[in-house]
Parts: structure tokens; sequence; C-alpha cells
């Protein structure tokens, strides 16, 4: 059976240049998430070698195998619930959370996504956090932005300072 390409997993995006202190355990723990991504992927192509180049009706053990990507995987979204953690008592900005959205998963190699349903329960809960979150930050914003629009057309409309100013469409 012929090998196939390998998945290539691209570097998460860089941190910003210089982040604030409290972005700092954020960005420790993403790098982590990554370093055990790619363990999980060098352990793959590895294990692709020996089964490769074992001959036809030759065992080959995994197990150890198994249970090293399996320690990955757990580690992995251990890395991530703590920047997910940190994101939250930190109010760290939308472009952390993006960073982190745009990373690889263990999925991108075949792998299941988590090995304990305990840890998937509280990623689930802590995605959800971060939603609520972001939702609220962008009411906010909407209502800043209709503020600054009322303010600046006040002085400037022919109709009057109090003439009514439409609701921006909502970003729901």
């Amino acid at each position: 059976m012929p090998a196939s390409a390998p998945v290539v997993i691209a570097k998460a995006r860089a941190a910003p240049k210089k982040p604030l202190p409290r972005e700092r355990f954020f960005n420790d723990k993403l790098v982590a998430a990554q370093s055990h991504l790619e363990e999980m992927q060098r352990l793959l192509e590895a294990l692709g070698q020996r089964l490769d180049s074992a001959k036809v009706g030759e065992e080959v053990d995994v197990d150890a195998d198994a249970d090293q990507i399996e320690d990955l995987i757990w580690r992995y979204n251990d890395a991530l619930e703590s920047a997910r953690d940190a994101w939250l008592r930190d109010n760290l900005s939308g472009d952390a959370n993006t960073r982190m959205l745009e990373m690889h998963t263990p999925a991108s190699l075949g792998l299941p996504m988590f090995t304990d349903e305990e840890q998937a329960q509280r990623a689930a809960k802590q995605a959800g956090q971060i939603g609520d979150r972001l939702r609220i930050r962008d009411a906010t914003m909407d209502r800043i932005v209709f503020g600054m629009q009322v303010a600046e057309s006040a002085g400037t409309r022919p109709d009057g300072p109090w003439a009514p100013v439409p609701w921006p469409a909502s970003s729901k």
C-alpha cells in the first residue's frame, strides 16, 4: 500500500510582537498545543513508516504509539482549555481568539478531537462563554458607533440636529 502524502501542519499565526503581560500565558498555551500537534504528526509518520516496512503478515505492535498519541491529544486539549480560560479571565482580544480558532486540530490528522468526554464538555462550555462575550462586545460596539453617528450628524444635518437617525442593521 503506497504511503500517502504527509499532512503539513502549518504553524499557528504568530502572536503580536510585544504581547501584553496578560497575553503571555495565553500565547504560551497556544505554542504548547501546537507542539503537541506537531509531535502527533511525527509519531503518525514514524508509525506509518514502521507499518510500510513490515512484511506481509508480520505483526506490528502499535499499542505504545496509540497510547502516546492519545496522551498528546489530551495534552493538546488541556493546553487549549487553559488558553480559553486565560482568554475569558483576562478579557483578551478578538484577535487572540481568532488565532486560537485558526489552529489545526487532531482531527486535521485524522485523529479524534478528544479522548476524554469531560474535556470535550468543558471545551464546548468555554466556547459558548467566549461566543457570548464576543456577541456582547459586538452589541456594545454597535451602540458606540450609533452614538458616534448621532453626535457627528447632529450639527451637520440639513433637517436639524433632532431629526431621527436610522438604527444600524443588527450584526446578528
